[in-house]
């Protein structure tokens, strides 16, 4: 079984967060979340990929993918709960408009 869940237009401000919870389904091959302002403008792409025991992290603006950042400790696995959460802090320092969110 596969599923998609999406939630658009969801006006988050500086200061604000998101919680996310689910389940894994059985037999998944792994699963996406995807944080930005639409399908081109992706301030994170997170992947955990079942098969690679991998968790791949990148980001996306227009049609050029952000450089793959890699981390084989996979803490996922099909039929699992799944809990996360993403703050956005509220200020960003003005060097870090343009650096990924991944390394503050």
């Amino acid at each position: 079984m596969s599923g998609k869940f999406e939630i658009v237009n969801m006006d988050m401000k500086m200061g604000s967060s998101l919680k996310i919870k689910g389940k894994i389904a059985d037999g998944a091959n792994g699963f996406v979340i995807n944080l930005g302002q639409g399908t081109d403008k992706l301030n994170l792409h997170f992947n955990p990929r079942f098969a690679e025991s991998t968790i791949v992290c990148n980001s996306r603006d227009g049609n050029s993918w952000g450089a793959e950042q890699r981390d084989n400790h996979m803490c996922f696995s099909p039929g699992s709960e799944v809990k996360g959460a993403s703050c956005l802090p509220d200020a960003l320092p003005p060097t870090a408009a343009h650096r990924d969110l991944r390394e503050q």
